[in-house]
């Protein structure tokens, strides 16, 4: 008679300390799991390059385009900590070799995070199937399973809207994505193994993945958090090869916690004041807007409902993975909303996962453990034609979601479509003729530059200027100047696409 299991526990169960035949398998993946990934880059790169140069640049983007044109290396980052707070200036310092070596067109830097989005669909499968293999004894599932969940875990992620949205954008979140990745699959691997290697790994991402913008902050808070509890459960036994590794582990995330300090010390404020900006243009409005069609739409039915059989067919098998998703779903949504006002802002983030063009960048990264959750919901239905059947549901209506994207930049929904090139033909006459042009609000004043190179006077509002442009859709309590500024301009001399042009008397 076989002896029964011993109890669960997480530090005698990682896959460090089971016998070599068990914790070393090959890393190559089956031929049906590396077809999944390659259906995953094709698709996920013709829905990221496909005309991807067919709406002008973004005050967003115009704002990493600024600070990585500057001519030398020391003046991006002192630039970068300007226009871009809460970051170390990493992306700038990327945009910047990029643009010396292929432009600065719109296409070129936008190309720039299609790369690094597809490395994201990569990056993904590997972590997934780390994440699977961490606790190996308990979850039971065979090696072709958890490669496969991980390669269904890359497609799911190249069909994000969110992460389609953000990898067309000249912005850092395609690159903080990576990151975090990266640092995670080391992470775990340290925890697993404690190698120097994946403890140097891990440490060196902390730093550069925080370097990248504040928001990964929240995954190294996560696994902090992830790794207390395991040794709270493996009741912190001195000299225990997991509770030497867990240390380890916990040491490197210093780095991250250096460079968030380094982030602060250079714009203490600036990021909370952007967050609450960007919060308070959106207003209720947008909240009850998305509260009426977010939660009642069939994809995020659809997915919230495989997420939850994910987590419920797993749960018994393997909870130390579990946790770890769930941490990292909720936790950076529920520090975000800790920093806001009010109830609506914790439900608004919530809505944010399944709306397009809308605050998904703050907690952008819990895309990551949405993906593998909705994978292994997808994987543990049976039998094998109604799980095709649900996956061919979920690509159908992912696709069905990029189609109305692309339409809604056509239609100038938020920042796409605003017709910036327009009105810096306007600012750039006026520059030829001797009169400064002023731009409202500031952060619009760098995709005017832009696209007047030349115009040496135009700048943020100021006095004295004979022209104005005006973002139109522009909300918050900046507002209040507008009426001030409608009587300094009365004449409306150009009335474009979410942009108008005023001149003075």
């Amino acid at each position: 008679m076989s002896s029964p299991e011993p109890e669960y526990s997480p530090g005698s169960r990682i896959a460090g300390e089971l016998p070599p035949e068990r914790a070393y398998e090959s890393w190559m993946p089956d031929r049906l799991s590396a077809s999944i990934v390659g259906l995953a880059l094709a698709i996920g790169a013709c829905l990221r390059f496909y005309r991807l140069g067919g709406y002008e640049l973004t005050a967003d983007e115009a704002a990493s385009w600024y600070a990585a044109a500057a001519p030398t290396v020391s003046y991006v980052v002192r630039v970068g900590f300007k226009t871009n707070a809460g970051k170390l200036s990493l992306h700038d310092l990327a945009l910047h070799f990029w643009i010396l070596a292929f432009g600065d067109s719109v296409i070129s830097m936008r190309v720039m995070s299609v790369v690094l989005g597809l490395v994201a669909i990569l990056l993904i499968f590997v972590l997934a199937r780390e994440l699977l293999e961490f606790d190996v004894f308990s979850s039971g599932l065979p090696r072709e399973d958890t490669n496969r969940i991980a390669a269904l875990s890359a497609l799911i992620f190249a069909l994000s809207l969110p992460a389609i949205h953000y990898s067309r954008e000249a912005r850092m979140y395609s690159l903080v994505l990576g990151l975090a990745m990266a640092q995670a699959w080391f992470f775990l691997r340290a925890v697993r193994f404690g190698r120097p290697a994946d403890l140097i790994g891990a440490g060196f991402l902390a730093f550069l993945s925080v370097a990248a913008s504040m928001i990964a902050g929240a995954v190294l808070i996560v696994e902090w958090f992830w790794l207390l509890a395991l040794l709270w459960q493996d009741g912190w036994k001195p000299g225990s090869p997991f509770l030497r590794r867990a240390l380890a582990s916990m040491a490197s995330l210093i780095p991250g916690a250096a460079a968030a300090g380094l982030s602060i010390l250079n714009n203490p404020f600036g990021m909370a004041v952007i967050s609450q900006q960007s919060w308070q243009r959106n207003g209720v409005t947008t909240f009850f807007q998305a509260a009426r069609t977010a939660p009642l739409s069939a994809m995020c039915l659809l997915t919230i409902g495989l997420a939850v059989w994910g987590i419920i067919r797993t749960w018994r098998e393997s909870r130390t993975v579990i946790w770890l998703t769930l941490l990292w779903m909720w936790l950076p949504v529920v520090l975000l909303a800790c920093s806001l006002r009010g109830v609506a802002a914790l439900l608004l983030i919530i809505l944010s996962f399944w709306i397009p063009n809308f605050l998904q960048r703050y907690v952008l990264t819990c895309l990551i453990p949405f993906s593998i959750l909705i994978a292994m919901g997808i994987w543990r239905i049976r039998p094998n034609a109604i799980r095709l059947a649900v996956l061919a549901l979920f690509v159908g209506l992912a696709l069905a979601r990029a189609t109305s994207y692309y339409g809604s930049q056509d239609e100038g929904m938020g920042e796409w479509g605003i017709q910036w090139r327009e009105a810096a033909a306007f600012a750039a006459s006026e520059s030829d003729a001797g009169r400064p042009v002023a731009v409202y609000p500031e952060l619009c004043e760098f995709v005017v530059l832009y696209y007047a190179r030349n115009c040496t006077s135009v700048r943020a509002f100021t006095e004295g200027a004979h022209l104005l442009i005006v973002r139109r859709d522009f909300g918050g309590p900046d507002n209040r100047d507008l009426p001030v500024l409608r009587w300094a301009y009365p004449r409306n001399v150009a009335r474009l696409n979410g942009v108008s042009v005023w001149a003075d008397r």
